[in-house]
């Protein structure tokens, strides 16, 4: 056993004379002080201390080079699945200007994009190829803000279809907007940068007339001027459309 001061010797752990490592976040002595003290008795089986720590270390080496990205959309079923490996059966339709992509589960978690279906969610995870299409793999799912508070004005339908100012504003990440639905309609409610390209779509569906809000959470964007437009349609005929400004201020 080495004594306190002794330099490390290559292929040896050094130990003080209570028999502890000097240097406790070094990775190879840390595994090789597993082998000295996993001295197998009568009856015991040695443990692979050795084989242990390099899966350990592969393990963290993995985790350090996958890199990780959020994005926000919709989950949607494929109808034309492709791959052999049905890697293919869920995509996200993306709120922003990023392309549509294949999601599918990181084997490490319980996740089930079934019970996300149609469902407007941020997904954590990273890319990997299959043997036909590019995958997100999804290490962390959760649910965004849905459309609220649908009330009727004194049990009657709004007077007229409106968007009101968002609140607060300026605003720091997340603001809160407003619509007035005079009659079912075909509703888009969309977020805009001062470029004209479209950031998020909040809300894409037939609603039924009374008033709505949604928070929409900029977290991730610049900061700067964005616009809110709201747009309706009846039958599938004439589009009624108008927008608000909206300040981000970090």
């Amino acid at each position: 056993m080495a004594l306190d001061g002794c330099p490390p010797i290559p292929g040896r752990c050094c130990l003080s004379d209570s028999g502890t490592l000097r240097n406790k976040y070094n990775f190879k002595n840390i595994v090789q002080l597993n082998e000295v003290r996993d001295t197998p008795t009568k009856g015991s089986v040695r443990r692979p201390a050795r084989i242990t720590g390099i899966l350990i270390f592969i393990v963290l080496s993995f985790q350090a080079v996958i890199a990780l990205e959020k994005r926000k959309g919709t989950v949607r079923l494929n109808q034309s699945i492709q791959c052999t490996n049905q890697c293919d059966t869920y995509y996200l339709e993306p709120d922003a200007t990023y392309d549509v992509i294949y999601l599918k589960p990181d084997g490490m978690t319980q996740i089930s994009l079934r019970q996300y279906q149609d469902m407007h969610v941020e997904v954590t995870g990273y890319q990997a190829r299959c043997n036909l299409c590019t995958d997100l793999f999804v290490t962390e799912i959760r649910l965004l803000p849905t459309t609220t508070d649908v009330t009727l004005i004194d049990g009657h339908a709004p007077a007229a279809t409106m968007l009101e100012q968002n609140y607060p504003n300026p605003f720091n990440p997340s603001t809160t907007i407003h619509y007035n639905l005079h009659e079912r309609a075909d509703v888009m409610l969309a977020v805009f940068n001062v470029l004209g390209t479209e950031m998020t779509r909040l809300v894409s569906a037939a609603q039924l007339p009374g008033r709505y809000s949604i928070t929409w959470d900029a977290y991730g964007q610049p900061d700067g001027l964005y616009f809110c437009r709201l747009t309706t349609s009846i039958d599938g005929g004439a589009r009624w459309s108008t927008v608000r400004k909206m300040l981000y201020v970090k």
